[in-house]
Order: structure tokens, then sequence, then C-alpha cells
């Protein structure tokens, strides 16, 4: 479930009515369809089910099932809740947060996706508790298309989502943009290859050493120079 107006339960007749049934109102009704729901998906298909924050957030809190992980957008409004519903309602939580991992707002570069991490940050979007990062599955990157089209899609994903899937997919150890060892070349050296690699094939990939601009839907190489280097 996501940003569902649960006042419009109160302007349908038939909803009114299902409610007074029920004895329940328009804040009871929302937590009443996404537990039901989450059942459903559990007993009959033998599934883990997921909700937005939104279920929580939005007169959810402790009436949501526990079984129910959240796919946390936070922000720094939600941050606090976000914190209590994997620490103290011990709920599994994926951290989504708009800051930074949403590829389609905002200006964030490589270094900030890259850097950041729910379970050891200081922003207000992080649970850094022991007890709170155990229920931490993950993290996961979003891009709203609505402001996009065929002339600046590939641009405003790449590089970012693939910095984004080093990060999720390597150890919590490996968490410095620039970190380098005897085993691997530091992560911009990566990405300038792997950047180079994309443009051969005709996939329009952005700079790597410049500030994602949300309002031009890009950014600029700063210098002349290699695909490596830029």
């Amino acid at each position: 479930g996501d940003e569902a107006k649960t006042k419009c339960y109160e302007a349908d007749n038939a909803t009114v009515e299902w409610c007074a049934l029920k004895g329940m109102n328009a804040s009871s009704v929302w937590p009443y369809f996404v537990n039901t729901n989450a059942q459903m998906v559990s007993e009959l298909f033998g599934r883990k089910p997921i909700a937005w924050n939104d279920a929580y957030t939005d007169d959810g809190n402790d009436a949501m099932d526990p079984s129910l992980t959240f796919m946390w957008w936070t922000t720094p409004d939600y941050g606090e809740q976000f914190r209590k519903c994997a620490t103290e309602d011990g709920h599994k939580v994926i951290a989504a947060s708009g800051h930074p991992l949403y590829l389609s707002l905002g200006e964030y570069g490589n270094n900030a996706i890259y850097e950041y991490d729910p379970c050891d940050c200081e922003n207000l979007n992080c649970v850094n508790t022991t007890e709170g990062c155990e229920n931490v599955l993950g993290m996961s990157t979003a891009f709203w298309t609505s402001d996009f089209d065929a002339s600046n899609l590939l641009g405003a994903l790449f590089p970012r989502a693939i910095v984004s899937a080093e990060r999720m997919w390597s150890s919590p150890d490996l968490k410095d943009y620039t970190n380098s060892s005897r085993a691997s070349p530091a992560v911009t050296d990566r990405l300038g290859d792997m950047r180079c690699r994309l443009l051969q094939r005709g996939v329009p990939v952005l700079p790597i050493y410049s500030t994602w601009d949300v309002t031009y839907a890009g950014s600029r190489p700063g210098e002349a120079g290699s695909c490596m280097s830029q």
C-alpha cells in the first residue's frame, strides 16, 4: 500500500455502512486492509508480505501484522519512526531512502549514494542500533520515470544505478567511495572503466566526477579528458 487517502472512506456510503457493521472507522480500515492482504500472501501463497512505510506511518504502527516487512521511503520526518519500526516494533525493514536512493530526485552524486548505510550514518534516515540493524534486510534504489523520457532516461540512471548496485551487493566494509585495496582498484577507477565500456556500447553514461542535478537531469564533465577521468 502506498499513499492511501483514508479520509475518502468517509465519502463513500457503501464503505461507511460497512465500517458501521464492523465497528471500524476510516483510520482502522487501512490497517485492516493491509493486514488482511498480508495474511493472504503468507497463508495462501507462502510468501513474505512487504508494504510501503505508509502502512506503518498512516494509522498503522502497532496495529500492523508482525509478519510485515516495510519498505521505508525515509525522510527526516519519518526518520524516528523508521528506527522505531525496526528497533522497538521488531519489523524487518528495507531502506529505500529518498535521500539519496531515489535517483530521480535531489542532487545526489555517486559518493553520497555509495556511502549511505542505514546502519552507520549521521542523519535521520538511520537505524544505528545493533538490535535495529539486525532487522534491516537491505536497501533499494528507486527511480520515478514520470519526469523523464527516452532523451534523458539512461543518463539519469547511469552511472548512479551502477554505484548503488555495487554498494548494496558488497560487504558493509566496502563503504568509502574512494576505497581501494590490493585486491581491487578504487571505486572511481572501476566506475570509470565501466563508463567507458558502456559508452562504447552506445549507452549515454554521465560523467562520474560531477554532482547530479535533477533540475537539468544530468551533470557536466567539468573538463575535457578521457571517459575514465571526467
